[in-house]
């Protein structure tokens, strides 16, 4: 990927400002998203491997697999496309830019890591695939150059505990395969050597616990800034790291807890099955390893010296004097295991002879080298002569001569050189003798002064780590020394106990350097936020916010509508300590019931049912000739339908068998007669026939003198 593309736009959102880095896949540019008015970080993948569709597979499913992870401790994947640059057609991922180096270029700049350093960052690590192996992730190519940091490691003696504003950043997930997918195997492994696990270099078997073993690897290089299985060529390394066993720190640092090495070599297990089952199981482990340990401890480490200065690309050119081409040198550390080509090289067949797998047996040397061009040691090189001797200026020449003659005899002069005399005045001896004794007392006396008074009086910072703030003054003052308080929160060490000292214990300063003491203010609280009411994504979004995680339940309410929060486990407003689980109940709704069946049970009776399954009940009567009194003659809803809780259910409840006397209306007028049957309890239906002329009943059912019950129906008929 060339330099050209910065300053042009993908996709009419991204605007490309400056290179990152390249990599073994692919080029990072940072980019200034327009829509959103956020810096981005945008990997381009490289022009040779976007022909080969299944890593353009690969590479997409990177995007998906990434964007479905969500922990702070992971390099957020934010969009992925496919542009079509000047250049040809490229895919592209949109990610967090994360301003800070990797953890590669801190060890190369600080040598090694404290061990309260190593232990937070591999930590932060665990949580980061904790969230992935939850997912069904696996990273697949653990190693420093894919852990971004926020910021740069605080120098020893200190420690992250200290600099909460500094923390670990997973990132390129482009060799994770999810464990749910079909993908299949391609014939070859991708991965870094010297992190890979031996069930990986032998089989291609890359699972969860892979992952953990180049975290055993990882914690080893932090503490002793070198790895634990180092060979001169991969075939080497890979050797080791099936055959031997893993060297202890402890002999490097005998003051290295023995918890600390057994938690490395459960991670680094050979067999897959002796290591712990997932990250969240190590995870636990490392916890409880932490609390065991003292804060002293924390702040020791193995002193190493920085290898070379942290490179701000990962790819650069090299150009070998002479040779007069450049070659450019891939430092991404990632090697290829797959198959053999068909001329089998001489790593293959060292791999042979070492009894690792022909199909493994091709690496790609991940070390940097200077590659010359070909043939250009060749011996008819017209480069293999003996080097010029730098070319002398017309002044050193002039200064040659003139000492030459200087230091000849002046032949032909005619004159002596002068004679020394052979013995100097007793006098004049005297004079120097007493002025070189002077001279030695004076600097005698101004050396003394100069270190026990000057400028170059020196005393050692005393460890006043885990003691309290009066007891570490108390320390200071006893060397001369003042103190300035400054606080930061801490989740190990208890509050008004000591973190750390800037200058850090044992080093030299002068008695007049003011030392601040960092205290501990306990473990920092948060507010919880207010979640009543909201949605379960917008409660999801406030709790990240406030730096809290979350439990989800879900239960029917009979108020709060479906899909908002009805309670949460802490109140809004309260402080507790960050990442602090807030459990939130979500609304299902209000409870779907059933209607019991209540018909032909006691009118009491069916109301009681109906009010203890969650109803309000209304009640209508009617008389019945089959229903006995006070029993229910029906019900709405019917029994069976699905209802709510507090919903209305309706029954009839007989009046039992009421007859009255049929009057006689016989003769009467219709209306006459109507109002005489409804005053006597009936309903009446009425039946005109030929006009009904003289509008006089002439028929009635039933007849007058028979009983019927009262609301029955009396059908009367006119001529």
């Amino acid at each position: 990927m060339s330099d050209s593309l910065i300053g042009s736009v993908v996709d009419g959102r991204y605007a490309i400002t400056a290179l990152i880095g390249r990599g073994g896949m692919a080029t990072v540019y940072r980019a200034r998203d327009k829509r959103l008015e956020r810096d981005v970080a945008i990997k381009f993948m490289h022009t040779h491997l976007g022909a080969h569709p299944d890593f353009t597979e690969r590479f997409n499913r990177e995007a998906r697999a990434a964007a479905r992870l969500s922990s702070p401790y992971v390099v957020a994947v934010h969009d992925r496309g496919v542009w079509a640059s000047p250049e040809g057609t490229r895919a592209y991922l949109v990610m967090e830019y994360v301003p800070g180096p990797d953890l590669r270029a801190e060890l190369s700049r600080l040598g090694s890591f404290t061990l309260g350093t190593s232990l937070t960052l591999g930590e932060q690590v665990l949580r980061a695939l904790t969230s992935a192996h939850a997912a069904g992730i696996v990273h697949r190519d653990v190693k420093p150059e894919n852990i971004m940091l926020t910021a740069p490691v605080p120098d020893p003696p200190e420690t992250l505990e200290s600099h909460p504003d500094v923390y670990a950043k997973v990132t390129d997930f482009g060799l994770a395969r999810a464990v749910t997918s079909n993908a299949t195997a391609t014939g070859q492994v991708m991965g870094t050597v010297a992190y890979l696990a031996p069930e990986v270099i032998t089989d291609g078997d890359a699972g969860e616990r892979a992952d953990l073993y180049a975290l055993g690897v990882l914690l080893y290089e932090f503490l002793t800034g070198t790895l634990p299985f180092a060979g001169k060529t991969p075939i080497a390394t890979a050797y080791k790291q099936i055959n031997d066993d893993m060297p202890r720190i402890a002999d490097q640092a005998d003051w290295l807890p023995p918890e600390v090495d057994a938690f490395v070599e459960k991670l680094t297990a050979k067999k897959p099955e002796d290591r712990p089952a997932n990250a969240k199981e190590a995870l636990d482990d490392l916890i409880s390893l932490c609390r065991k340990i003292d804060v002293e401890t924390l702040s020791r480490y193995i002193p190493v010296a920085p290898k070379r200065a942290a490179h701000a690309e990962r790819t650069r050119v090299d150009v070998v004097p002479g040779l007069g081409q450049a070659t450019q040198v891939d430092l991404d550390p990632t090697a290829v295991i797959g198959a053999a080509s068909s001329e089998e090289s001489q790593p293959a067949r060292a791999a042979a002879q070492s009894g690792l797998p022909a199909r493994q047996a091709t690496l790609v040397d991940a070390q940097p080298v200077l590659v010359p061009p070909q043939g250009a040691f060749s011996p008819d090189s017209s480069l293999q002569r003996s080097p010029e001797p730098p070319r002398q200026t017309k002044r050193s020449r002039r200064l040659f001569r003139r000492g030459r003659n200087a230091a000849a005899p002046m032949q032909g002069s005619g004159l002596a050189a002068p004679q020394e005399s052979g013995v100097a005045p007793a006098k004049s001896r005297k004079r120097i003798v007493v002025a070189t004794a002077l001279l030695l007392i004076v600097a005698l006396i101004a050396t003394a002064w100069y270190f026990m008074a000057g400028p170059g009086q020196r005393v050692n910072v005393p460890k006043v780590a885990g003691k309290s703030y009066k007891e570490a003054v108390a320390a200071l003052s006893s060397k001369g020394l003042s103190a300035t308080k400054k606080e930061s929160y801490s989740d190990s060490v208890p509050s008004g106990r000591v973190l750390s000292t800037d200058p850090g214990a044992g080093t030299s300063i002068h008695p007049s350097t003011r030392v601040t003491v960092t205290v501990s203010a306990g473990v920092e609280k948060v507010e919880v936020p207010d979640l009543s009411g909201k949605t379960e994504a917008q409660a999801k979004e406030a709790l990240r916010k406030a730096r809290l995680s979350y439990e989800v339940t879900t239960q029917y309410s009979e108020s709060v509508k479906k899909g908002r929060v009805v309670t949460q486990s802490s109140k809004a407003g309260a402080w507790v300590e960050h990442d602090s689980a807030v459990k939130i109940t979500i609304s299902g709704g209000r409870e779907p019931i059933k209607v019991p069946k209540v018909v032909g049970m006691w009118k009491n009776d069916a109301v009681s049912k109906l009010e203890d399954a969650g109803f309000t009940v209304s009640i209508e009567e009617e008389a019945s000739d089959s229903v006995a009194k006070d029993a229910v003659i029906s019900q709405d809803p019917e029994d069976g339908e699905s209802s709510h809780r507090h919903d209305n259910v309706t029954i009839k409840v007989s009046t039992g068998n009421d007859l009255v006397d049929v009057p006689n209306v016989l003769g009467k007028s219709t209306d006459d007669a109507e109002s005489e049957l409804k005053s006597a309890g009936f309903s009446v239906k009425k039946r005109r026939f030929f006009g009904a002329f003289y509008d006089t009943v002439n028929l009635q059912s039933p007849r007058s003198g028979k009983k019927a019950p009262r609301g029955s129906t009396v059908t009367i008929g006119a001529l």
